[in-house]
């Protein structure tokens, strides 16, 4: 009986010591300030245009990350935002004949003064992947900044600065038999801020 009571003690011993460290984990959301928007605006030609298709071709049709549509984020230096594109599997045409596409995007935090900058040190999202997150402004040594302190009356803006978002992809291969003419697909870009 001694050793049960003994097992019983050590047990819930051992169990307060557990919870007591899961009760001391602390987090702190600032992420759901929103009262400044985020500007998203092309930079460049907002459209992906893949020229001429050969029927039967081999190969599909490529616009490089260095041809990419460029758009400009504009938002407050110390938030993070979360990129998504959601694009097509196809692009569709004459009589709902489609042709395969891929759709992908790259993305620059690094300050730089315009998209062309910005596009030579850009990051691509590894394929497969639609989303990414990252810092407005790339942190640029040791520890984050400290969060953002709320608006306090006195001050009606935060500071913003520039982050790109790059779009690009592939086109075809377009099958023979298909008709010749446009074939068209909407992308859609959402930019907003992390929610945590």
């Amino acid at each position: 009986m001694i050793n049960k009571v003994k097992r019983y003690r050590c047990f819930i011993l051992i169990l307060s010591l557990l919870i007591s460290q899961c009760i001391n984990a602390q987090r702190i959301n600032f992420s759901t300030w929103a009262a400044t928007s985020i500007v998203v605006q092309p930079v460049s030609v907002n459209t992906l245009d893949f020229g001429i298709m050969i029927l039967g071709a081999a190969l599909p049709n490529d616009i490089s990350l260095l041809n990419a549509t460029a758009f400009e984020i504009i938002a407050p230096v110390s938030y993070d935002v979360v990129v998504t594109l959601d694009s097509p599997a196809v692009l569709t045409g004459p009589g709902g004949n489609t042709i395969p596409f891929s759709g992908k995007m790259a993305w620059s935090n690094q300050g730089t003064a315009n998209s062309t900058l910005a596009n030579q040190i850009a990051v691509e999202v590894p394929a497969g992947f639609n989303s990414v997150t990252f810092p407005v402004r790339k942190y640029t040594g040791g520890l984050p900044a400290p969060p953002p302190n709320p608006l306090d009356g006195n001050t009606t803006t935060r500071t913003t600065t520039k982050a790109y978002i790059f779009i690009y992809g592939s086109a075809g291969p377009a099958s023979v038999g298909i008709p010749a003419g446009n074939y068209t697909g909407t992308m859609t870009l959402t930019v907003e801020y992390v929610n945590n």
